[in-house]
């Protein structure tokens, strides 16, 4: 890096004596352009062809030393640009290695209960939770619109005499058995039922996406951690096809539990020779083979980071039913 700025610092110092021997040529070509310009006017009446070919190349050259003069100053700015740069990252580096040697001063000198903290993995962390506080954030402002929907909907529908959120197969079948139905309350019950329907279905493609958003940052956090775990030496690189098999599917597991419901159905083995592991699929309290997983071939980090996320998101399912529970106790009261 030092080598690299003197070499930039002479080459700057070059050029700024380019440019200043260009800004004193341009000087004496324009002594030397007033000069002629003095002796032309003086002799403006005898008009030769010598002369004027003579100022046609004091033109050109005048040209040619502008743009020579516009390359040379383009080329300092990229030389700035490229220094800003290097002094950026020569920055960075030496707050990293002072970072390294304060951790290093404190294992050196603390006593056997001293745990070294990483910081890349603690901003990591930080990345990782502020990116799920916008997510929680996001979904609190959902639930709560979506919340003072059902609250207007249950309010609007009380005085009626048939609840659209309420009708059940046999009063459909009622209505329909029905001889000398009411064309205009039919068609009004059925408008209100495909209403209410296309709203849950808005709502399951809202939880839908929320879920998917949840995945990705998931994704991201594993892929974060094995960054860290191959820098520390302690990731075990799959090189068998059984393990790149098993990494395959934890990432259809994953997706098959962010995408289905609670009546979801376990995945079966690709493989015949493999014993099938059960994983707690997310909406139910039991267990079910899913998806391969070895656990010789995921660290104990890993292991942990996606039994917690399955956690979570089994959290998050029960309580988006008790809310839906709580919300259809009372269409039912009505």
């Amino acid at each position: 890096m030092k080598e690299q700025n003197r070499k930039l610092q002479s080459e700057m110092d070059s050029l700024k004596q380019k440019v200043q021997d260009v800004e004193e040529d341009n000087k004496l070509l324009r002594q030397y352009i007033s000069e002629r310009r003095d002796s032309l006017e003086s002799d403006a009446r005898v008009s030769s062809p010598a002369a004027l070919h003579d100022k046609q190349e004091l033109v050109g050259q005048l040209e040619s030393l502008r743009a020579k003069c516009f390359l040379l100053e383009r080329d300092l700015q990229s030389l700035f640009d490229e220094k800003e740069e290097l002094v950026t990252a020569r920055d960075a580096y030496r707050c990293k290695v002072e970072r390294l040697n304060q951790q290093l001063n404190l294992a050196l000198r603390g006593g056997g209960d001293y745990v070294p903290v990483d910081v890349d993995a603690v901003l990591a962390e930080n990345r990782y939770l502020q990116e799920k506080i916008q997510l929680f954030q996001e979904e609190k402002s959902i639930l709560a619109t979506s919340l003072t929907k059902y609250k207007n909907i249950v309010e609007k529908k009380r005085g009626r005499g048939i609840n659209a959120a309420g009708v059940s197969n046999k009063q459909i079948q009622q209505l329909l058995q029905c001889t000398s139905p009411d064309l205009n309350s039919a068609n009004g019950d059925v408008r209100s039922l495909v209403s209410s329907l296309l709203e849950s279905l808005n709502d399951k493609t809202v939880a839908l996406n929320h879920q998917r958003k949840a995945n990705k940052i998931l994704g991201k956090r594993i892929t974060e951690l094995e960054g860290i775990l191959k820098c520390n030496g302690s990731w075990r690189s799959p090189v068998s096809h059984q393990q790149k098999h098993s990494s395959d599917s934890i990432c259809n597991g994953l997706a098959q539990a962010s995408g289905s419901g609670d009546n979801e159905k376990p995945a079966e083995a690709s493989e015949p020779g493999e014993a099938p592991r059960t994983v707690v699929i997310r909406g139910s309290q039991s267990r079910s083979p899913s998806f391969l997983i070895d656990d010789d071939d995921l660290p104990q980090e890993l292991r942990l980071l996606i039994s917690n996320a399955m956690e979570e998101l089994n959290t998050q399912d029960e309580a988006q039913e008790a809310e839906r529970e709580a919300l259809a106790s009372p269409d039912l009261n009505c």
